[in-house]
């Protein structure tokens, strides 16, 4: 395993006998265990102290690239199922979803008597929506490129307990 210093994380280069060459990258820090992690871009990552040595590290890998293996292949599907969109397609998916959401917030909000802050709809990688401490409402712009079959979207993660609701926003 080669390794180089950069910014307090070093980043190594792991060759498995059953798996191709995979590049780990190795953060140490101050904690105690050792821990895998493989990102949403597929880059793995070994989280380890920073007494641990090379060989260690090393075994590690081995003893979980079964893990490793399942894992990255899990990622390669799900980024080649994400949809790649020009910043013209974006533009025109946050616009609908500003659109479409704003009047559906504003229709059960009343309907309800509950109150928001801001909609902001962004392109999020891993969320439909959220909602913030302070009421604001976050929307995924995807949501207008969901299939057709789902005319519901549950808010209860993107919503206050106690302002969880179902929209319909097709």
């Amino acid at each position: 395993m080669t390794e180089h210093q950069s910014m307090g994380h070093r980043k190594g280069s792991v060759k498995n006998s059953s798996m191709n060459e995979i590049e780990i990258q190795i953060k140490r820090s101050s904690r105690r265990t050792l821990s895998l992690q493989i990102t949403r871009e597929g880059q793995v990552v070994v989280h380890c102290p920073f007494s641990t040595t090379q060989e260690q590290i090393q075994m590690f890998v081995d003893e979980h690239r079964q893990w490793i293996g399942e894992n990255l292949e899990q990622v390669k599907r799900r980024l080649t199922k994400r949809p790649v969109m020009t910043s013209e397609q974006v533009w025109k998916a946050k616009s609908l979803a500003r659109m479409t959401l704003s009047a559906k917030v504003r229709f059960w909000a009343a309907k309800m008597g509950v109150t928001y802050g801001t909609i902001s709809i962004r392109q999020q990688a891993t969320r439909w929506g959220s909602c913030s401490s302070k009421g604001n409402l976050n929307f995924n712009c995807l949501l207008m490129l969901a299939p057709a079959e789902i005319y519901t979207l549950s808010l209860h993660d993107a919503l206050p307990i106690s302002m969880s609701w179902r929209i319909g926003w097709r």
